[in-house]
């Protein structure tokens, strides 16, 4: 996830938190509270000791009511201290680059391929996994492995690639669901102590800064993306739950990827499996309220436009790439699949190797266990919003007891 954090507005839901006389708050109810949930994890991304301080206030009953909860929540999420962590700007230092105001970047947090900055308004995602492909900052990385243009050359061709697949996923999912982007390859003063952080050894002088190309994304901010009232999609991983029923992990594949079975929508089933409780919320929430139905429908019509026109699947298993706002509409903040790839006709390659009982490598398994969870979760949508279209990934002969065997690899 690569969400930049906002002020929360949690005041509205104290109300329904606070103790009965004579009781105190107890931390295990409020971390379950999935008013809470959000903006507690974000807490503890971008401050662990502010995390810290908010349960001993709780614990010590310094916080009495869901109120003094909730302005202690709010005001800890504003006044966290950015500097505490090791992908910082250290003022004074020329560390990575400089904001448009010529200002120091404001560190944010650190996603899963980019770490995040800001300048005023606006948002700077500095593409390290890119670099650690390109420039090969793994253990046993030799500075001078690539020249500075091989590299430069390199990275120009992902970033013009990746423009192309952002331009493909605005086409199908429409400009006001995007956040507009410009991506380009900028010399950037990398910190000695960050890039050894990333190859796993003191390679380089953890004081001093190197410049190496990289992939820059420059973003306008949104406010207000972690309003209590806007609800994400996350997919997680069905495969990496807790103990995953086998018949009930054959039958899930069988109605949202082998596309047969019963024609009714069986919510139970798709969360016994998938186990995200942020598809639990946005099916809750789209069954009460007509409008986020309707917001629902579409990101699932259009999502399946885009794999359609693309082959590709979206980045949905993390908190944060795909945001609901206000049950009327969706955001995709950081949807677009990090890599240049085909993965369906890859997953449906994979499948037939699966359905001869032929050995599939890691590389195969960690590769299907993506686009299974991608298309199962569309699919699933699709028919819980009533859209008639699919996904179709699974040969036509596919034994449905396969899944079981795909499980016990998994797991192993």
């Amino acid at each position: 996830m690569d969400r930049c954090p906002e002020t929360v507005d949690v005041a509205r839901a104290s109300a329904d938190v606070s103790p009965p006389d004579g009781a105190g708050l107890r931390w295990d109810d409020l971390a379950g509270d999935r008013r809470f949930e959000t903006p507690l994890k974000r807490l503890g991304e971008l401050d662990a000791n502010g995390l810290a301080r908010l349960r001993e206030g709780v614990d010590s009953r310094a916080i009495l009511s869901g109120e003094q909860f909730s302005t202690a929540l709010n005001n800890a999420l504003v006044n966290w201290s950015p500097n505490e962590s090791l992908y910082s700007v250290r003022p004074g230092t020329g560390e990575y680059m400089k904001g448009p105001s010529g200002a120091d970047l404001i560190y944010l947090t650190k996603g899963g391929e980019h770490l995040v900055f800001r300048d005023g308004e606006t948002i700077f995602k500095l593409d390290y996994n890119a670099n650690k492909r390109v420039l090969g900052w793994t253990e046993g990385w030799e500075p001078g492995r690539l020249s500075g243009a091989e590299a430069t050359s390199a990275l120009l061709d992902i970033a013009n690639d990746k423009e192309s697949r952002f331009a493909k996923l605005r086409d199908s999912h429409g400009p006001s669901h995007v956040i507009d982007q410009t991506v380009d390859v900028r010399i950037v003063d990398w910190p000695g102590r960050v890039i050894n952080e990333f190859i796993g050894e003191n390679k380089l002088d953890g004081d001093r800064t190197y410049e190496f190309p990289t992939i820059v994304t420059r973003q306008s901010r949104v406010h207000g993306l972690e309003s209590l009232d806007n609800l994400d999609l996350a997919t997680g991983y069905a495969e990496i739950g807790k103990n995953p029923n086998p018949e009930k992990y054959v039958e899930v594949n069988r109605r949202w990827l082998e596309l047969v079975g019963p024609a009714d929508f069986d919510r139970e089933l798709l969360l016994d499996v998938q186990q995200s409780p942020s598809i639990a919320r946005l099916l809750q929430r789209s069954q009460r309220n007509p409008a986020f139905m309707d917001a629902l429908r579409r990101f699932a019509g259009s999502s399946l436009a885009y794999t359609a026109a693309t082959g590709e699947t979206m980045d949905m298993v993390g908190d944060g790439n795909v945001v609901f706002i206000d049950s009327r509409s969706y955001l995709l903040v950081d949807a677009l699949h990090p890599y240049p790839a085909r993965p369906l006709w890859k997953a449906t390659e994979v499948l037939h190797r699966l359905n001869r009982q032929e050995e599939l490598t890691r590389q195969d398994q960690v590769g299907l266990v993506n686009v299974l969870n991608y298309v199962r979760t569309v699919n699933a949508l699709a028919h819980a919003t009533g859209l008639q279209e699919r996904i179709s990934i699974v040969p036509r002969d596919f034994h449905s007891d396969r899944w079981k065997r795909f499980l016990e690899l998994w797991r192993k």
